[in-house]
This record gives C-alpha cells, structure tokens and sequence, in this order.
C-alpha cells in the first residue's frame, strides 16, 4: 500500500489507477501478485480476485481487527468457514502464532483457488483444507455457483431453492474434537450462518 493513501485525493486516485495499470496492462487472465508478504494468484475476470489486487486485499478493516483479535487473544486454532481464495487462512498463518490453521471451501472451483495459493506460499502442509460444507448436519446439500464474475456469491441452496449441484456437508463438531483451546472462527458462508 502506498504511503500516499492517507491523502484524501490520493486515497480515491491509487485504486484508481492500479485498475486502470491491470486493465490495460495485463491481457493474461490469471497472475501471481505479492500482498503483505504472500503470494496470490489472481483471476483477472474475477470481481473478487480485481477487488484484492486493486485495493491490497479485500476486506482489509476485517483482516486487520481478525489478526489483531487473535493475537490478542492468543488464539491456538484458526478456522476459516467459507474459505474462497484462502487470504484469511494465509494471513492468520503468516501473521500470528496460531498453531493450526483449518480452512474448509465448499466450491470446487473456489477450493482450487484456495490449494493454488496454499502451494505458491508453500503452505500446503500448515494449512489443513477441506472441500467440505459446514453445516448442521452431515450429508450433502444443494449449491448454487454465484454467476460470474461473482463467484463469492456461490451457496447452499434451501430445500426448495434449485441447485446446480450437490456438495457435502460436515458437522464442525464431528469433524474437529478440539477442548481446552482458544480457537479463532471467521464465518463466510452467504446466508447459511445460522
């Protein structure tokens, strides 16, 4: 980030401008860019993925206040629900002392994403990932895939909603027997939280 974005023209005109620079400069569709000391592959067709790189990494208020909670906290067990690409499971690891980093993505497409960046940040052995749904039950359920380029927007459907296919669910609890530690959760899951 540029030291020249607290300036209020220049906080508007940077973003602007690296938009702009990607747009017209990168006629690639996929692309390796650096973000506070990792690596992400970028889908330049995907508004998520454009978001990240224009303006650092998307979500940057949340990230901040996650790493500062955790650390505060001394959070032993980060578990990312609703993964996507993997920035909040790459963050916690690189930036905080959590032991064990757990990240499970529903969407097979979103999954690949998220394994592409574990393995370009040399992760894939410290971060577990499953291509799993977390829900209230074990089984499967109907999934929507968020139209592109808004693939974030991807979902567990109703019971009377359509889906385009099915993926399978895991209790968190049946999953994961963990007591006695102080465990970090973030929930990204597009109206299935409850």
């Amino acid at each position: 980030m540029s030291t020249f974005d607290g300036i209020p023209i220049l906080k508007r005109l940077i973003p602007s401008l690296r938009k702009r620079w990607h747009e017209l400069g990168n006629r690639r569709r996929y692309r390796l860019v650096q973000r506070d000391g990792l690596v992400f592959l970028v889908d330049y067709s995907a508004w998520a993925d454009k978001t990240a790189v224009i303006h650092g990494l998307a979500e940057r208020p949340q990230t901040q206040f996650l790493l500062r909670a955790v650390g505060e906290r001394g959070a032993s067990i980060f578990i990312d629900i609703g993964a996507h690409m993997g920035s909040y499971a790459l963050m916690v690891r690189r930036h905080t002392r959590c032991r064990r980093v757990i990240a499970f993505e529903p969407d097979p497409m979103n999954f690949a994403h998220l394994q592409a960046n574990l393995l370009v940040n040399r992760m894939v052995d410290t971060i577990e990932s499953h291509n799993l749904a977390v829900s209230d039950t074990n089984g499967s359920m109907g999934f929507r895939r968020g139209e592109p380029p808004h693939d974030v927007w991807s979902k567990l459907c109703a019971p009377d909603e359509p889906a385009d296919s099915f993926v399978e669910t895991v209790r968190l609890d049946d999953m994961l027997r963990i007591t006695g530690e102080t465990i970090a959760l973030k929930i990204d899951i597009e109206g299935h939280e409850a």
